[in-house]
């Protein structure tokens, strides 16, 4: 019996770690997420004001076979 509950005792502090990286690896992607919406929204944003990512052709530097 007793080596049992020695068994359940390992067991169940393994898994309490394992819960523990698992929460920070979803909490690492939860801030990843946020930062990548804030991008998104930024980006939505310029674009209704007109401004566009790409630049323009007088900008633009000929491609290398000019």
């Amino acid at each position: 019996m007793e080596q049992r509950l020695e068994a359940v005792e390992c067991k169940l502090a393994f898994v309490e770690d394992l819960v523990e990286q698992l929460n920070a690896v979803v909490s690492s992607q939860q801030r990843q997420i946020d930062a990548l919406e804030r991008q998104l929204t930024q980006l939505q944003e310029r674009i209704r004001q007109g401004e566009t990512p790409l630049a323009r052709p007088e900008e633009e530097a000929p491609p290398p076979h000019y």
